[in-house]
């Protein structure tokens, strides 16, 4: 993740399934904290065409999300569906 004041974060990712064109899961943590909280993308095609895609994050607590919503994780949620993006396009 990088903040707004162009500060880089390291993140560390365990993919605990993915079912192509449906579902990933994922833990999302850091070489500190290995389980910060776990991450659901789901992956529709609504009717009259286009995708949707769905990405829900769970949290152990609520002091952990909302420390999650203090420290900008919904910006790194962004970029990381940024790069995705990026990386199905090229493909």
């Amino acid at each position: 993740m990088v903040d707004h004041e162009g500060d880089e974060y390291q993140n560390r990712i365990v993919y605990d399934e993915i079912v192509e064109l449906e579902r990933l899961t994922y833990t999302h943590g850091s070489d500190d904290d290995l389980e910060q909280f776990r991450v659901e993308v789901t992956f529709e095609e609504p009717d009259g065409g286009g995708s949707k895609l769905t990405m829900e994050m769970r949290f152990g607590s609520m002091d952990e999300f909302d420390e999650a919503v203090e420290f900008g994780d919904d910006d790194g949620a962004k970029q990381t569906l940024k790069r995705l993006a990026d990386y199905l396009v090229a493909k």
